[in-house]
């Protein structure tokens, strides 16, 4: 009886001791992933800027095109405006127009994107409504 005795004691004392080591790895499994979770939210915020970054150059790049040969579509542009702000009804929210192109006759609205994405824009009720609500004023 003794000996079940110190039996029973020594696998009660390694229960305690596997539940020890169990608490021990849950809390540095947790601090590990918090730490995960930081570094993926840096890594997604890096590559969310170069994204952006990206994009202002090709803006950047192909307005200058333009400015230098202002024919789209073999149409002759007489003015290129980059970066214009056109506000909603309210006043309150801007939408920008990355390029836009006006001869006498025409205008022209350019977006430029450094990826495509599979949807139907539309132009009419994003931008031009703005345009003509604006022009309006």
């Amino acid at each position: 009886m003794h000996k079940d005795k110190r039996t029973i004691e020594e696998i009660e004392k390694n229960i305690r001791l596997l539940e020890e080591q169990v608490v021990a790895l849950k809390k540095e499994n947790e601090e590990t992933r918090k730490k995960n979770d930081e570094c993926y939210k840096r890594l997604q915020s890096t590559i969310d800027n170069l994204g952006f970054n990206i994009g202002m150059e090709m803006e950047e790049m192909f307005a200058d095109g333009v400015k230098n040969n202002p024919i789209l579509n073999g149409i002759h542009f007489d003015y290129v405006h980059t970066k214009i702000k056109v506000l909603n009804d309210i006043g309150n929210d801007a939408t920008e127009i990355g390029i836009v192109l006006v001869n006498r006759h025409s205008i022209a609205l350019v977006e430029t994107k450094d990826r495509f994405k599979n949807e139907i824009v539309d132009v009419e009720g994003e931008i031009l409504k703005k345009i003509i609500f604006a022009s309006s004023k």
